[in-house]
């Protein structure tokens, strides 16, 4: 058996190196000191050697623990849970007119790494499927002076610059393992109109630094005008 051969003589090693220290040069010199017998040094000796003994067989396993953890670590992968808590559509405007067609979809996420591993959010892609309508969402980074049109009075809308939004999905700060992250994705969508939708489903896609995917999907209603500002 090779590997019982290879754990006594990692724990032979081990023993050997144990048996060298000052445990029993300390037996000696107390033995000396209070005139203990043979026999007293006998037995301290022994109980010495079956402790050192099973100090080194603790040695040798964490030695092979901290090995197999290593490598479990090399090979492991992200594990990026998405869960979709809420779904925003506005309208798309100009300087004078309002694109009736298209739309932007802001979902507010909660993503948590299950894996030690930990990874960035490279890439996001979105399908919604929403009263016969298929469609992609192309992912944008927030940014200043994003132009929507909101309705000032009724049936007068009129556009406006928006404001940032809590934290954009990460690109720059890993996902620790064991840490949820509440953040938020925004896309813009061709083809689907700014209204309300009940019942719609909505299909994430997240690509990590590590080049791992991860989906999720979740149906629920579209809020229209109604996303979170700060």
């Amino acid at each position: 058996m090779p590997n019982l051969h290879l754990f006594f003589s990692a724990l032979g090693n081990r023993w050997w190196a144990l048996m060298s220290c000052a445990v029993f040069t300390f037996i000696g010199v107390y033995a000396a000191a209070t005139s203990k017998g043979g026999t007293w040094v006998f037995w301290a000796s022994f109980v010495a050697a079956i402790v050192m003994l099973m100090v080194a067989s603790f040695l040798v396993w964490r030695d092979e623990h901290e090995k197999l953890i290593s490598e479990q670590t090399k090979l492991a992968k992200p594990d990026i849970r998405c869960e979709i808590r809420e779904v925003f559509i506005d309208r798309i405007a100009s300087e004078s007119t309002v694109r009736l067609s298209d739309s932007f979809v802001t979902l507010a996420l909660r993503l948590e790494n299950h894996s030690p591993v930990p990874t960035t959010i490279e890439t996001v892609a979105a399908v919604v499927h929403a009263d016969g309508f298929t469609v992609t969402g192309r992912f944008l980074p927030l940014q200043l002076g994003h132009q929507t049109e909101k309705e000032v009075f009724p049936g007068d809308f009129r556009p406006y610059h928006e404001l940032p939004i809590d934290t954009i999905i990460t690109r720059t700060e890993p996902l620790s393992y064991g840490h949820h992250q509440d953040c938020w994705a925004h896309f813009f969508v061709e083809g689907l109109p700014p209204r309300d939708y009940k019942n719609a489903e909505v299909g994430l896609t997240l690509k990590d630094g590590l080049g791992e995917s991860h989906e999720c999907s979740k149906t629920l209603d579209f809020q229209l005008d109604k996303m979170k500002h700060s």
